[in-house]
């Protein structure tokens, strides 16, 4: 039951509020110029005038108890503004929040931004999207202004921009999720067609929750429905192809490489639980976690006495020795391949001398879903989640592809 309390005018302007107090008017409450309704309405009591309190707290971020063993009331939780402050605490030791180099992973490519830069997603499909590319410059003017990636990989890509002309990137941030386009598909559950690589980018997926949010950018990038096809379409380009860091394509079940009329396994309780479920749960301050890390207690719901995500590493160990089999098989289908390569310069392996081996000398198509398959689930074991976004669809990946290949 909900108690109203009155407090004295002395506290309330400790509250910034402003209230008319002649005896023969209505009484209204007013926070920094907004009226602020209360089903107790506020009273004169011997020339004093008494507010309710839960209102003008809860008005502030505030929770209010009332204990009746001791007839008290307590408040307790943080205000907005201190929330806003330990949130963007939060925010900073995030993966997100890229605050020196946005866009330095990618590069300033017209279709990374809406995923790399805060104001790519901001302004996408605004009258005014953020396109870095078209500012890409090779004017002799510009040379001061060069940015060389630090990756060796990448060394040979030198971006020149014009300091007049070029708009430069910025850090994802609080707007990026909760203004614009970004706080749309967050209150929607709707991504975007041409963000949603599962279709191709020709419809709209309805997720039907904020994890479309997330699922907008982590999704592997691959449209792999459309490679295997090309792969076993005769006079098609094959693509030399990789999965894209997409941790989603594993927890959605949707973006492996996958055989038609078979039936992949998912885990469908962490599916269920989505991106937010498990890495951003509701703190004992009533707000939600931005730092992403997921809790064990989130996981001892279902798996009882469970202390750590890989559960005692039984996941991680078998998922290596399916990838130890697969590699075997996948090399052996590749004449001159020594490794399965992980990344868009090797894909889809190499020979002894760390080249790349062109789709074009590769006549196994069982060979690519192998080799993509392999990459995507150790991807997920060296810098994902473990193998525990969807352990029944990465063990079912693996054991489709080494079927296929045996």
């Amino acid at each position: 039951m909900k108690k109203y309390w009155l407090i004295g005018l002395a506290l309330v302007l400790t509250f910034a509020v402003a209230i008319p107090v002649a005896a023969n008017q209505i009484i209204k409450i007013y926070v920094n110029g907004q009226e602020l309704k209360s089903d107790v309405a506020p009273q004169l009591v011997k020339g004093r005038t008494l507010v309710p309190i839960r209102a003008i707290a809860e008005y502030f971020g505030k929770e209010v108890n009332y204990d009746p063993k001791k007839n008290a009331v307590t408040i307790t939780g943080k205000t907005n503004l201190e929330l806003t402050s330990v949130i963007s605490q939060e925010w900073a030791t995030a993966g997100h929040a890229n605050t020196k180099n946005p866009l330095a992973y990618a590069g300033p490519r017209d279709n990374c931004t809406p995923c790399h830069s805060g104001n790519g997603l901001e302004r996408y499909g605004t009258d005014k999207p953020y396109t870095p590319g078209t500012a890409i410059k090779t004017n002799p003017i510009a040379t001061d202004k060069a940015y060389t990636d630090k990756d060796p990989k990448n060394a040979k890509y030198t971006f020149m921009f014009d300091p007049y002309e070029a708009d430069m990137p910025s850090p994802i941030g609080c707007a990026t999720c909760h203004s614009g386009p970004g706080a749309n598909i967050l209150k929607t559950g709707v991504v975007p067609a041409k963000l949603n690589i599962f279709s191709g980018g020709t419809a709209e997926w309805k997720v039907g929750n904020g994890d479309a949010l997330c699922y907008t950018c982590h999704n592997g990038r691959r449209d792999v429905a459309k490679i295997l096809k090309d792969w076993t379409t005769p006079g098609a380009t094959k693509a030399n192809t990789y999965p894209h860091h997409g941790w989603g394509a594993l927890v959605t079940g949707k973006g492996g490489m996958e055989y038609s009329g078979v039936k992949y396994a998912q885990t469908t309780a962490h599916q269920s639980l989505g991106c937010i479920g498990c890495h951003m749960s509701k703190t004992k301050d009533g707000y939600v976690s931005h730092d992403f890390k997921p809790k064990i207690e989130t996981c001892t719901k279902c798996h009882a006495g469970m202390t750590e995500f890989t559960n005692g590493g039984k996941l991680k160990k078998e998922l290596e020795e399916k990838l130890v089999t697969l590699e075997k098989l996948v090399l052996a289908k590749i004449p001159g391949a020594v490794k399965i390569g992980l990344d868009n310069s090797t894909a889809p392996a190499v020979d002894k001398d760390g080249k790349r081996i062109p789709a074009a000398n590769i006549s196994s198509a069982e060979a690519l879903v192998g080799a993509y398959n392999y990459a995507l689930v150790i991807q997920e074991l060296e810098n994902g989640g473990k193998g525990v976004h969807n352990p029944s669809y990465a063990k079912a990946l693996l054991d489709e592809s080494i079927k296929k290949l045996q």
